[in-house]
């Protein structure tokens, strides 16, 4: 998959941005609500939040957004749709793209814009390979968790948005990130039992 151009003005397929290795760059964590354009802030009240990823690049003033979603939209990804009598189809696949702008209106209106680290280019390249590895190997997207029951056993993880912002994280902290520990963000998971 690579990182692939599908997000509102997306970069042309693999042309993740690199940096030179001293370059300084800010990371931001990024929330608004899910469905804001056609809900306003509804579904906020409910904790329903989409989850993304913004950098500043210092030098050069260049503003990114990197956002993990569905590929075929939201209730396709969710829910297997039958086409004929035993047959379905399922098109659970996300991926994580890249774009020019960060809409701060966006993300502050309704939500969250935050800076949560400074990071070098040398960081930054390192992340941008693993995205590229990321879609690669965890392609699909699945809403909510599955156990048996509260604690029981897992059937199935989520794999969405915040779950990818976390993998994000937490792999950019492998590579040398040192995140603000004063900067408490909540995540929001959905469990069926």
């Amino acid at each position: 998959a690579g990182v692939i151009p599908f997000c509102p003005t997306g970069r042309p397929a693999n042309t993740m941005p690199t940096f030179a290795p001293n370059d300084t760059l800010y990371v931001y964590a990024m929330k608004a609500p899910v469905w804001e354009f056609k809900f306003g802030d509804l579904l906020a009240k409910y904790h329903i939040m989409h989850d993304a990823m913004g950098f500043h690049h210092v030098q050069s003033g260049a503003n990114f957004t990197m956002e993990w979603y569905e590929l075929y939209q939201l209730f396709n990804c969710t829910f297997p749709h039958e086409l004929k009598k035993n047959q379905l189809i399922w098109c659970n696949q996300g991926a994580a793209c890249i774009y020019n702008g960060i809409d701060e209106k966006h993300w502050r209106q309704n939500g969250t814009l935050v800076k949560v680290a400074e990071i070098n280019g040398t960081v930054f390249n390192k992340f941008a390979n693993w995205t590229e590895y990321d879609n690669n190997t965890g392609v699909f997207y699945e809403t909510w968790t599955v156990r048996t029951k509260p604690d029981g056993d897992l059937w199935f993880d989520s794999w969405e948005c915040a779950t990818w912002v976390l993998r994000a994280f937490k792999q950019m902290g492998t590579f040398g990130a040192k995140f603000n520990q004063s900067v408490r963000l909540n995540y929001t998971r959905m469990n069926i039992y």
